[in-house]
């Protein structure tokens, strides 16, 4: 709940003659209250139905924050747990958190390598969107240009919004973020 300017004059620091401690206490009140939140952790748990439908029809992981609003997205976690089978992605297909809004506007791209395996893994990261991760190593990505990110959802799907087939493991992703006002 936000400090106000109200509950300090029920203090009666006014009566008290003391005007310039009310004002210092209003000035930090102002920084204080204008600070973001601490950051929020979400978990999204994605089935192999939805895995295999991520390419048409990506995976929200976290809907869209309000006008003016966006995400600030400080690390992600992808615990990939296989069953029996691995998946088939598309050749030089990747995996990518990003936001869905007309653009492609991604925030990680992943290579397949982890979910086409028959073992579990867990990939952690923070956001990188001038690089992508493939085979070779680090890569500039000419797909990765800025957009306009303001209230829009965040979802998990395929870079080239083609179906992987066949596999039947699941995941699930952690996503730590804060959600930030523009211009605040």
């Amino acid at each position: 709940m936000p400090i106000t300017q109200t509950s300090l004059k029920s203090k009666n620091y006014n009566a008290l003659g003391i005007d310039e401690i009310a004002d210092d206490i209003s000035n930090i009140i102002t920084v204080v209250n204008a600070m973001p939140e601490s950051p929020t952790t979400a978990i999204v748990n994605i089935s192999s139905a939805q895995i295999l439908a991520m390419g048409t029809t990506p995976k929200q992981l976290l809907p869209a924050p309000g006008i003016g609003m966006y995400y600030d997205i400080e690390k992600y976690v992808i615990e990939y747990t296989n069953v029996t089978t691995g998946y088939s992605f598309a050749a030089n297909d990747l995996i990518a958190i990003y936001y869905n809004g007309g653009s492609y506007v991604p925030v990680v791209q992943i290579d397949q390598f982890p979910f086409s395996q028959s073992a579990n893994s867990a990939t952690l990261g923070v956001p990188t969107p001038e690089k992508t991760q493939a085979a070779g190593g680090f890569a500039t990505n000419p797909k990765m240009t800025g957009g306009n990110i303001f209230n829009l959802p965040l979802v998990f799907g395929t870079w080239s919004g083609t179906n992987p087939t066949l596999g039947n493991g699941t995941i699930r992703a952690i996503i730590t973020y804060t959600v930030r006002t523009f211009g605040a």
